[in-house]
């Protein structure tokens, strides 16, 4: 990995028992009136795969809040935070860990998070456009 890689981070190597079902987390859930998990916003046909991001991400504990202003207001208070919520993303995609410890680290530079959009049909049309508009640019180029 190191000739591969030279100076770069390698890769995480994960080596765990493969399960042909997802692993039941009901009962360890992070849960909102308002706003969903993770896994419950993922649609992950294989179970390997979703086990691994719960294994690796706990990703039945990541809160997705619309809002950098919101998720300050329920992070930052331990009585507004969910029940087993370990952090929380916005879609600026910035990163809030709860209360005792809050802490808030912002998204990639200003980018909007693609992927966690409301509508699917919108994120499309965003992307179709966004081709668009690199299809233009080669041509006028």
């Amino acid at each position: 990995m190191k000739e591969i890689y030279l100076n770069e981070r390698t890769p995480q190597i994960i080596c765990s028992k493969f399960y042909n079902a997802i692993h039941d987390v009901r009962a360890h859930c992070t849960r909102s009136p308002h706003y969903s998990n993770l896994l419950d916003a993922m649609n992950i046909s294989d179970p390997v795969v979703a086990n691994c991001l719960i294994d690796q991400r706990e990703i039945e504990c990541v809160l997705l809040i619309p809002t950098s202003k919101e998720a300050a207001e329920i992070m930052s208070d331990i009585s507004k935070v969910p029940w087993n919520c370990k952090r929380a993303f916005t879609q600026q995609a910035d990163m809030f860990y709860p209360d005792p410890h809050y802490r808030s680290y912002g998204g990639s530079c200003g980018l909007k998070a693609k992927f966690l959009q409301v509508s699917v049909t919108d994120t499309i049309n965003a992307l179709e456009e966004e081709i668009r508009t690199i299809d233009n640019k080669k041509i006028l180029s």
